[in-house]
This record gives structure tokens, C-alpha cells and sequence, in this order.
């Protein structure tokens, strides 16, 4: 870090704190700074573990409180369009971690859940009348890409209950990339995760070889408190949900 900032002198840097806790999220639609519909959400697992993106969530009741405060939010910026509200739950409280008011990765479990915000904002644009009835509780979401890694890491820990849990196909859960009507984005996925994994276990095979660590030794190099590491992600979920 300090190299970086010697290299940067006139930049302005923001240091973020490591928090751990449940990813969650205001998800909706606004306009000139009123909220027109929301949905809240959790995420379950996340890939990568710890420090990434939703792989695999649901929807959740409302929480009155915490959709005051998003509304109090959106009123000050003004804002027209899809937004989505990250939080954290953690021991010292919830914690608001970004503000993403664009389309976001986890869009289409809202949408499954009852609230098309793509044509929601559509239809304010064009100044058609909107409605909306409210959304569904407990609808689920996958990212097959992502799951799959969140799994293959709940097994290399030993998380059988996850693992199983995970593996359990459950009716109308929304999905990513995978869809009956368009099987091949699904392919090209399977393709890029079977190259992934395979990956994977080569780099533990060499690196148990050259770094001579034992089974019960082995560590995972490269890690810091500010949460680099071998795959460059950062230390708090990222704000593509």
C-alpha cells in the first residue's frame, strides 16, 4: 500500500474496512426520488467465499426499518431508475456497503419473484401507467458459475450440510445463465467451470508438491487482511449481487 500511495501522490484513496457478516439487499425501482417498488432479499453463499458476489440467494420479508432508511436514500440523491442497496449484517449492526443504481448481477430473482424492474423503469420512461402487486417471500436465485465454485469450496471444507443443501434441486428457483428455451449460454458455462476445476485441482496437486506441506499443513498463500489474494478479490462482497 505504501508503494502504491508513493506512486500515486496526488490520487485520493479510500480504505475500506474487512467486515464480516449476511449479505443482503434493497433491490427496486424509482423515480425523481421516490421508491415505486422494492423487494428485499439475502444472499446464502457466496463465491468467492467470504468476499464475493451472490451465488446463490432469496427473497425475504420486509424490513420496514431498513427500507425507510433506503427510501430517506433515494429521496436525497434524486434518483430515477433501477437501484440496488447492499448491506451487511454484522456483530456491530447492519452495515451499508454500496449503492448500486444500475442493473445489478442478482436481477433476475426479483424479477421471478414478481417485480420486472427492467419493465417497470420501462414503462415510467414512456410514461405508461405502473403497478405493482408486491413480490413473492421466499423465491430462490443460482448463479450457476458461482454455486458451483461455492459448493466445490464447502466440500474442500468439509461443510457437508452446505454441500448437500446446495446440491438439492428446488422448484421454480431462478437461474443465472440456465434456461430450457436457450440451453446453449448453459454449455458455454459448463465448458468454462469443467476448465476452472480443473484448474483448481492441478494448482493444489503442484502446490502441495513444491511447497511440501502435508495434509494438514497446507495453506492457502497470498492472503492479507486487506483481502488480496491469488483470485483478486476484495475484502467485502462485491457490488455485483
Amino acid at each position: 500500500m505504501r508503494s502504491a500511495l508513493a506512486a500515486t501522490p496526488r490520487a485520493h484513496w479510500i480504505v475500506q474496512p474487512y467486515l464480516a457478516g449476511d449479505l443482503g439487499a434493497v433491490v427496486g425501482v424509482a423515480w425523481r426520488g421516490q421508491i415505486v417498488c422494492a423487494a428485499h432479499q439475502v444472499a446464502e453463499r457466496l463465491y468467492p467465499p467470504d468476499c464475493g458476489v451472490s451465488a446463490y440467494a432469496r427473497t425475504i420479508p420486509r424490513e420496514p426499518e431498513l427500507e425507510l432508511g433506503v427510501r430517506r436514500l433515494i429521496e436525497l440523491l434524486g434518483w430515477s431508475g433501477i437501484f440496488q442497496v447492499q448491506t451487511l449484517e454484522t456483530a456491530e449492526g447492519r452495515q451499508v456497503i454500496d449503492v448500486n443504481l444500475r442493473a445489478y448481477g442478482s436481477l433476475a430473482l426479483v424479477v421471478a419473484a414478481g417485480l420486472n424492474l427492467p419493465a417497470i423503469w420501462t414503462g415510467l420512461l414512456l410514461g405508461r401507467p405502473v403497478t405493482s402487486n408486491g413480490y413473492r417471500v421466499g423465491v430462490r436465485y443460482r448463479s450457476e458459475e458461482r454455486d458451483v465454485g461455492a459448493l466445490a469450496r464447502a466440500i474442500s471444507r468439509g461443510e457437508w450440510r452446505v454441500a448437500a443443501g446446495g446440491l438439492r434441486p428446488r422448484a421454480g428457483t431462478a437461474h443465472a445463465v440456465f434456461s430450457l428455451h436457450d440451453p446453449l449460454p448453459v454449455l458455454s458455462s459448463l465448458h468454462r467451470v469443467t476448465i476452472a476445476l480443473s484448474s483448481m485441482g492441478g494448482s493444489s496437486r503442484n502446490g502441495s508438491s513444491r511447497n511440501g506441506s502435508s495434509r494438514n499443513g497446507s495453506s492457502r498463500s497470498g492472503s492479507s487482511p486487506n483481502g488480496s489474494s491469488r483470485n483478486g478479490s476484495s475484502p467485502n462482497p462485491s457490488s455485483d449481487n
